[in-house]
């Protein structure tokens, strides 16, 4: 093969791997950005988890409240029923 063959097999093969190597960049371009979203996504699944989280707690306490309060009127209901039944 003469010296202008090789120049273009050596231009043709220049070309190939770089082509290869720009699509190979733009996968992993796309590759980061999905890891970036995915990482937004679960940070903001995160926050919100949490924001569910103390939002358990605090109606848990308010119910346990309630469920003290109901266990007092009750009480003072069984009370009123027995001093009717002393009563008469």
């Amino acid at each position: 093969m003469n010296q202008t063959m090789w120049t273009a097999l050596i231009g043709f093969l220049s070309a190939s791997v770089a082509g290869v190597l720009a699509i190979w960049k733009m996968n992993v371009a796309k590759t980061v950005s999905a890891d970036k979203d995915f990482i937004t996504m679960y940070n903001e699944l995160m926050k919100s988890n949490n924001r569910l989280i103390e939002q358990n707690a605090e109606l848990t306490a308010e119910l346990q409240k309630a469920h003290a309060s109901i266990e007092g009127l009750t009480a003072r209901i069984k009370e009123l029923e027995d001093k009717l039944q002393n009563e008469y």
